[in-house]
């Protein structure tokens, strides 16, 4: 039972952006036990204690295995060069460096960059553990739910605009 979720309006806000996403990417009934253990160990997480990376901790997971997996390396996307000043851009699928000029293309630091493999890679149980500030949870959300999200469904969610992100 999740009734902790439907209690409280924060948590039940970002348990509708996870349907919504799910009910945005997912085209069938068909088996996938990865999703599922996914999907239980997220709204396990909401149930308990809040924390400002289940949304982009979801999104980033849940869009791997869909098949929208970004290149978050640090090297360049399309020609491989490792620079300090790299760009991420949803077109694209990722980090590429700035001579590239991609006109969807928004500066990300290393910090974020960093960070998000971290989600990718990590257990759930790791990243409850971890707490950023509100500015790198600003850019979390500009990069991956705002541009990534927004450009791959095509549409915005809507309930993007009800997070607390």
């Amino acid at each position: 039972s999740f009734k902790e979720i439907r209690e409280d309006l924060n948590k039940l806000t970002m348990g509708a952006f996870i349907i919504e996403l799910l009910d945005t990417l997912v085209s069938g009934r068909e088996k996938d036990p990865l999703l599922f253990s996914l999907i239980l160990q997220t709204l396990t997480w909401l149930k308990g204690e809040s924390n400002e990376l289940i949304i982009p901790t979801f999104t980033l997971k849940f869009i791997t295995l869909a098949g929208l997996k970004p290149h978050l390396g640090k090297d360049c996307l399309l020609c491989h060069q490792v620079g300090n000043k790299m760009q991420f851009s949803p077109g694209q699928g990722g980090i590429i460096c700035t001579s590239h000029r991609i006109e969807d293309g928004i500066m990300i630091s290393d910090n974020i960059r960093g960070l998000l493999q971290q989600l990718l890679v990590l257990d759930i149980s790791k990243i409850r553990k971890i707490h950023i500030s509100p500015n790198l949870l600003i850019e979390l959300r500009q990069i991956l739910i705002d541009n990534y999200l927004k450009f791959h469904l095509q549409k915005p969610l809507k309930s993007i605009s009800t997070l607390n992100l």
